[in-house]
């Protein structure tokens, strides 16, 4: 094999010794098909422990990502390279150990043996280091605790091994938060463990899984579905519950710092920025509960020093026995307090400091990362505020082929300059977040949607998210890929970490169209009010009108980013939300499953019903072409490609067969409408990914040949008549920079129809694809809103097609594959079709329902009136 080379960075000025890394590696198809066969060489030459785990394979069942764990040292302000190679790999001396018995999980790192309760989730019962019992695991605890001052404690359900490595393991526990045999909310705990090391990071996800009421569609902070509570504190006792030792920093990697009492806290009650009492912090009652700018440290009632945005590091011990702790991402995602004192540590991850309770709304969840050292060495967390960035080269995460149409070495700086002001300059992204305050715990991560802000008047920004439009968690990776800066993928990991758990409806309890939906960004030109991230809000009644309303749609679902996302990081928590997303497109496409949802589905047929009568011909269309439908495609390919589950590729079969057919009549679909038919470029875009992994799957079978024709009968239409958006811009109700930024899906489009047709049709494609690049980029160039969120992520959604076929269409196969597509003529819709369509969700329904799904669906519809 290929030499794989793995560069590690150090910038914020700490010598990393031994510490643990996790990275995903793109691997080239017929490379690698076992993993015990390879090995890893330091800059020495020195064999390296090496872990490996394959997350993805290519059709050929050889690797196509694979997840790697090591140890690395890297000096201050400088980098190592490592070398992956065939080879015999260096044995592990020992490794990690977990076993099981009647009240515990043990996990022995060679370092340190963690006892883990499973019954209560403490997170520890018992912590042994050097032969010595570190805490008081019995007065450890994890609790939720209300405003009246009800405490609910975590009950493990499950206790399970997500990884078992000998390098790294990660355990998995699930449960309710329950007082009593009342049940108040579900967490999901990940605890990962590394080799030779005191330290653990923990992941602790909190999730409300009820459905929100939602009246009338829209989705509002004071919602009654809404779970309210005042805390939730970690509080882990030492086992000497007098320490000698107090320490403290309040900058990462800085040296602690003693105090002279006993105990201290520091709470971060706002993010310290300029606008840090933003409207985007009103809360249900239209308030904003933030008492004080930035942080204080205090001990006691003593304030010993104060400040705007804090990395703290605390330490309660003494030499050889105590606790380090960090939460990541501390100020950013404010509220947050972490305290040590003589008997312990006390992580506020929903601190009681804070002057409101919190929301968590129906279906939304919030995960925080703690990392505890039990060494009793107070420098023993110094790097996790800035792990060390760890990747492969731009050529290689090009060259591997699992980026599709990725080239490292992309000579174009008209290109460079519009999407790298989404990582410098005054208006990058993170730049972005400061105007209207996009953090705290439920906005950290996410991107700023200034665009809708243009013509905005008031005193206050408007507050508008963008709720990963257009993907471009994507768009992130790709050029973290093949650029230098790592500021993408910081933004790319925030913004995961967010749409995971923010912009998912994570309940099973509401309608099936909703349930496990992603929610839409806030609507076009409005202040987002009390919805936050949830699209539709009581506030925009005025404007919009009694009917407004709406829910998770499938217009807006993007899970390329998050597939990944779980390739590079091995994030087990993006592959699932892939897979929740799937869930909920798959209910969205099928059959009712009641008799009122068949017959409320057949209710929005009435204005079809009234064309007919009226002599109307109404083409046969089971399946919008529209960008709804190619976001749908996309997702079920995302979950095929995870899974390999052949379900996933049938339902995209399904759906390309039902909106669009080689035999259509264009005209009649009125595709030159922009403002109502633009997104039929999505569609087109899905079906030439489509055509790409079944070719990568050996499979040119009928659905492919009609795949691919009707991709053809489309270009062909396209190379006739379509032309940028602005050349007509009397038919735009605001003819602006997004309408160029669009017309680059043309371009691959036209890229996809050069690749797949034959040879006498190539090079006007190739022609025409080149011509709406230039077109968009040209245009942008003269736009000054060309920095505003949605053209610069329509340009990272869409990036990377041109450079890669004007440097290898030359050497492109032809796959005109010679084949016979299904049989297909244009039909139209009559009353017969009609009514036969509802004959057939009436006895799917009939199979499916009960008595008690019937009174459910029409609850949930009084409900949300």
């Amino acid at each position: 094999m290929r030499s794989i080379e793995i560069t590690t960075a150090e910038t914020d000025g700490i010598d990393r010794v031994d510490e643990p890394v996790t990275v995903g590696v793109p691997i080239p198809e017929g490379m690698i098909k076992d993993v015990n066969s390879i090995m890893l060489f330091n800059e020495k030459q020195e064999g390296m422990a090496l872990q490996a785990e394959p997350l993805a394979f290519w059709p050929d069942k050889s690797v196509k990502w694979l997840l790697l764990d090591f140890q690395a040292s890297v000096p201050a302000k400088s980098r190592a390279k490592y070398q992956l190679v065939d080879g015999q790999p260096v044995e592990i001396q020992g490794g990690i150990n977990h076993t099981k018995n009647d009240s515990s999980l043990v996990v022995d790192t060679d370092a340190t043996t963690f006892y883990i309760d499973n019954k209560l989730f403490r997170p520890f019962k018992k912590v042994l280091h050097s032969g010595a019992d570190v805490i008081e695991g019995d007065l450890a605890v994890c609790e939720v605790t209300t405003d009246e001052g009800v405490i609910y404690e975590p009950v493990i359900d499950t206790v399970s091994a997500e990884t078992e490595g000998k390098l790294r393991s990660t355990f998995r526990i699930e449960g309710d938060y329950k007082n009593g045999k009342n049940t108040f909310l579900q967490f999901t705990a990940r605890l990962h463990f590394y080799f030779k090391k005191s330290a653990v990071k923990i992941e602790l996800t909190l999730r409300n899984p009820g459905a929100a009421n939602h009246s009338g569609g829209r989705w509002d902070l004071g919602d009654s579905g809404s779970a309210l509570f005042k805390k939730l504190n970690i509080t882990i006792p030492l086992k000497n519950r007098s320490a000698n030792q107090i320490n403290y920093c309040v900058e990462g990697g800085a040296v602690l710092k003693g105090i002279e009492g006993d105990n201290v806290s520091v709470y971060q009650d706002s993010s310290g920025g300029e606008n840090w009492r933003s409207m985007n912090h009103n809360n249900r009652n239209r308030d904003i509960p933030l008492a004080f700018k930035g942080f204080k440290v205090m001990s006691g009632d003593t304030i010993l020093e104060a400040g705007l945005r804090a990395v703290p590091t605390v330490f309660a011990g003494e030499e050889g026995a105590g606790i380090s702790a960090v939460i990541k991402n501390f100020w950013q995602n404010f509220p947050k307090a972490i305290s040590a004192n003589k008997d312990g540590i006390l992580l506020g991850l929903f601190p009681e400091q804070f002057s409101d309770l919190y929301e968590l709304q129906g279906g939304e969840q919030k995960t925080h990362v703690v990392f505890l050292d039990f060494s009793g060495a107070d420098s023993g967390l110094n790097g996790v505020h800035a792990p060390l960035r760890v990747r492969c080269t731009p050529q290689w995460y090009a060259e591997s082929g699992a980026f599709p149409y990725l080239t490292a070495d992309a000579d174009d700086n008209e290109y460079n300059v519009l999407i790298d002001a989404a990582v410098q300059g005054d208006k990058s992204f993170i730049r972005k977040r400061e105007v209207i305050d996009e953090y705290g715990w439920r906005n950290f991560g996410e991107i700023y949607a200034d665009h809708e802000a243009v013509g905005h008047e008031g005193p206050d920004p408007l507050i508008s998210h963008y709720n990963n439009q257009y993907d471009p968690v994507y768009g992130m990776q790709r050029q973290f890929a093949v650029r230098s800066d790592d500021s993408w993928y910081e933004l790319m990991n925030d913004l995961a970490h967010h749409v995971v758990d923010i912009d998912i409806y994570h309940t099973n309890e509401d309608r099936d169209e909703y349930n496990g939906g992603m929610f839409w960004h806030t609507d076009h030109y409005l202040d987002a009010g009390t919805a936050t991230h949830r699209s539709f809000t009581k506030d925009h009644i005025r404007s919009k009108g009694e009917g407004y309303g709406g829910g998770p749609g499938l217009e807006h679902c993007y899970t390329t980013g998050l597939m990944f996302h779980y390739y590079l990081t091995g994030e087990v928590a993006s592959k699932e939300a892939v897979l929740e997303v799937a869930g909920w497109v798959m209910r969205s496409l099928s059959c009712s499953t009641t008799f009122l949802g068949a017959l409320h589905k057949f209710k929005k047929k009435i204005l079809l019903i009234k064309r007919l009568l009226k002599g109307k011909q109404i083409p046969f269309i089971k399946y919008p072409f529209t960008r709804g439908t190619g976001n749908a495609i996309n997702t079920l390919l995302d979950s095929y490609l995870i899974t390999g589950d052949r379900d996933f590729i049938n339902t995209v079969e399904e759906l390309i067969t039902g909106c669009i057919s080689p035999e259509n009549i264009i005209e009649d679909r009125a595709l030159l409408n922009a403002e109502v038919a633009w997104s039929y470029t999505v569609c087109l875009h899905s079906v030439g990914r489509y055509l790409d992994v079944k070719k990568s799957m050996g499979e040119t079978d009928e659905i492919y040949c009609y795949a691919r024709d009707s991709l053809l009968h489309y270009a062909r239409w396209m190379r006739d008549y379509e032309y940028p958006y602005l050349d007509k811009p009397e038919i735009l109700e605001f003819p602006n920079e997004t309408w160029p930024a669009q017309d680059i899906r043309k371009s691959n489009v036209f890229y996809y129809a050069y690749k797949y047709a034959n040879t006498e049709e190539r090079e006007v494609f190739l022609e025409k694809a080149k011509f709406f690049y230039e077109y968009t980029i040209k245009t942008l160039l003269q736009f000054e809103t060309r920095t505003h969120t949605r053209p610069i992520v329509l340009l990272l959604q869409n990036y990377g097609m041109h450079h890669y076929f004007i440097q290898h269409c030359d050497s492109l196969p032809v796959h005109n594959t010679p084949c016979r597509s299904i049989p297909t003529t244009e039909e139209y819709w009559s009353l017969k079709t009609l009514f036969t369509h509802l004959a057939e969700d009436l006895m799917n329904a009939f199979k499916n329902t009960s008595f008690s799904k019937e009174i459910k669906w029409l609850k949930l519809r009084l409900n949300s009136k």
